[in-house]
């Protein structure tokens, strides 16, 4: 009984949280996770009817949370339910996930499942959906955004320090300049103590790699960028960091570029 107490009072903080949030952006969602903190199934059922395009799954998953505030106790099918739309959540649910699962209080263990397959969309979406999703106005999807971005670049990396070299295609990803910009716009999020953590140690720890890891590992074409951005946090020790690394790499491999550390004839 006190847990429900405990529940009731939080859920009142949330209503409002949620109720202000519908009311400043005109929110369908938004609109349909007030109800839902209210317990009111039926209006969020209404909303959901009568209102107009939500991206992504948020339809599908806000009608669940419906269902699940409809039952009176756990059920198989629901679980069954859960699973189901997993396997179709986007990246972009990520946010709407978590709202909805703080909407429906006890009831919000269905959503781990659906949480946890948002956080692995995320992490294999393709280098333009990352793009645009390190750009979300949800922290969290920018940073596992930015975490799969470095990801994406450390074998690049590994392969040019290794002797190797990028092939064509491959060094126009990387020196991307919409990708470094969003990467440098990144900078001042990410925790600074990370830094000390060398980025191919980084991006095997899921989820832990910023953008200071990524622009280490585009390397040297990360700092024209870099420089007209010196006043962003982070920029300047992501330079010296990247010269750092440029200057070990041509020790190791005389005459090589960040593209291509095979021996010069």
């Amino acid at each position: 009984m006190k847990r429900w107490t405990v529940w009731g009072t939080l859920g009142s903080v949330l209503l409002c949280a949620l109720a202000l949030r519908a009311r400043a952006q005109d929110d369908l969602a938004g609109q349909v996770l007030a109800q839902l903190a209210r317990a009111d199934v039926e209006q969020a059922r209404e909303l959901l009817e009568h209102g107009g395009p939500l991206p992504g799954q948020a339809r599908p998953l806000l009608r669940f949370a419906c269902d699940v505030l409809a039952s009176p106790e756990a059920t198989p099918a629901l679980s069954a339910q859960a699973r189901a739309l997993a396997a179709r959540v986007e990246p972009s649910d990520l946010a709407l996930l978590r709202d909805v699962q703080a909407s429906v209080g006890p009831r919000g263990a269905y959503f781990e499942v659906l949480i946890d397959a948002a956080y692995a969309a995320v992490e294999r979406a393709e280098p333009p959906q990352l793009l645009e999703l390190s750009a979300s106005a949800d922290p969290q999807t920018r940073g596992l955004a930015v975490a799969a971005i470095a990801s994406w670049l450390a074998p690049l990396r590994a392969r040019v320090t290794q002797g190797g070299w990028l092939e064509p295609d491959e060094q126009d990803a990387v020196r991307d300049a919409d990708l470094i910009e969003a990467l440098i716009a990144r900078l001042g999020e990410r925790a600074s103590a990370l830094d000390r953590v060398p980025p191919e140690l980084a991006v095997r720890v899921p989820r832990s790699a910023t953008a200071y890891h990524a622009l280490l590992l585009i390397e040297e074409p990360a700092l024209p960028g870099l420089r007209e951005a010196d006043a962003v946090p982070g920029a300047r020790a992501t330079i010296a960091a990247i010269q750092s690394a440029v200057d070990l790499r041509q020790r190791r491999f005389p005459g090589s570029t960040w593209a291509d550390a095979r021996p010069r004839r």
